[in-house]
């Protein structure tokens, strides 16, 4: 099992940099989203790479949805999305 430690540094700030650019200068607390899509990717890639991305994107939708319960649906959606691919990226790589 991996640990979420292992998320590269590289990793973590793109999340952080597809949040602000996803939320602007919202109100919601871009810190907080930035720490969901973080704890979602590496929730989603503690176990077997099979389907990390579906894992990634549902753990993303259900922690902003309980951590923002004010976020839209569609900006939930988007962030998902992003943890889905973040989460796949990172997969591919750590096969290189």
């Amino acid at each position: 099992m991996r640990q979420s430690s292992e998320l590269s540094g590289e990793l973590t700030e793109l999340l952080q940099h597809t949040v602000a650019d996803h939320l602007g200068p919202a109100t919601l607390d871009q810190e907080l989203v930035a720490v969901m899509c973080v704890d979602a990717v590496a929730f989603a890639r503690t176990y077997s790479p099979h389907h990390v991305g579906q894992r990634a994107r549902s753990a993303a939708s259900l922690l902003l949805e309980l951590a923002c319960p004010t976020m839209s649906a569609p900006l939930r959606q988007e962030l998902s999305i992003a943890c889905e691919l973040a989460a796949i990226g990172a997969e591919v790589r750590a096969l290189h």
